[in-house]
């Protein structure tokens, strides 16, 4: 997954165009970054993640700065590669706001199977059409069986 170049308008001053080339030799340094917080701490909300982003800046000071906005673009790519996910439980946010959840998912793991329907009996996906004895349709009293007459 590489960013070769983020994205800067020709009408943006050279200041802006610079801070962009800055960002995008960054962006697969913070995305790695991102993706590692996830799978060591996951399942969290964005700003939990901004916030535990923002303090391994201080404990390891090798990490690159990063905006919030680029934390937040960096799980975006993320969850679009298949890395990330969101989570089946809500958040809160700062502002004691409901908040999505994102988790880290392991892409070659297999897809989870989906449960048995409650109708799906297990016992006779186990026989053979010919072991399974069926009511009469038209409701004759006939189960199928044998007729001795």
């Amino acid at each position: 997954m590489a960013t070769d170049n983020l994205p800067s308008r020709g009408s943006d001053p050279d200041t802006s165009v610079a801070a962009a080339q800055t960002a995008s030799h960054h962006a697969p340094i913070v995305r790695d970054v991102v993706l590692r917080i996830m799978q060591e701490d996951g399942p969290l909300t964005h700003d939990e993640l901004i916030g535990k982003y923002h303090r391994l800046v201080v404990i390891e000071p090798e990490t690159p700065r990063a905006s919030d906005s680029g934390i937040r673009t960096r799980l975006s790519e993320l969850r679009r590669a298949g890395l990330i996910a969101k989570d089946t439980e809500e958040g809160v946010s700062t502002f004691g706001n409901r908040a999505k959840r994102w988790i880290a998912v392991d892409p070659d793991a297999p897809a989870p199977q989906p449960a048995a329907a409650p109708d799906d009996d297990p016992v006779s996906a186990a026989l053979g059409e010919d072991d399974i004895v069926r009511s009469d349709p038209q409701g004759n009293g006939d189960a199928g069986g044998d007729d001795e007459a």
